[in-house]
C-alpha cells in the first residue's frame, strides 16, 4: 500500500459509528499489531517469562475473541499484559 499510515487507537476512536466496510478495514488493520502484542504475551506466558492471574487469563481469552470478531470495546480496553507488547 502506497503512503499507508499506521493506525492508532486515536484514530480508530474519530471513525464514523456505523459499521462501514472502511470502518471495518481500519478495525482489520489495526489488530493486525494487537494480534502480534497478543502472541508476544501469549507466548511469554507459555514460556514462563511471565505470569497471569486465572482472572487475568480469563479476560485476556475474552478480548482475544472479542477482537478477532472486530468488537469496538477490544480496540479500547486493551489488557495489560498485552498493551505493554504494543509498539507505536
Amino acid at each position: 500500500m502506497k503512503n499507508a499510515k499506521i493506525l492508532t487507537t486515536a484514530d480508530f476512536s474519530r471513525l464514523p459509528v456505523i459499521d462501514t466496510e472502511e470502518k471495518k478495514k481500519a478495525k482489520r488493520a489495526l489488530r493486525e499489531n494487537l494480534l502480534k502484542a497478543w502472541d508476544i504475551h501469549k507466548s511469554n506466558i507459555s514460556y514462563g517469562a511471565e505470569t497471569e492471574t486465572e482472572e487475568e487469563h480469563a479476560l485476556c481469552i475474552k478480548w482475544w475473541k472479542a477482537l478477532l470478531n472486530l468488537e469496538d470495546w477490544a480496540f479500547t480496553d486493551i489488557p495489560q499484559g498485552v498493551k505493554k507488547h504494543l509498539k507505536e
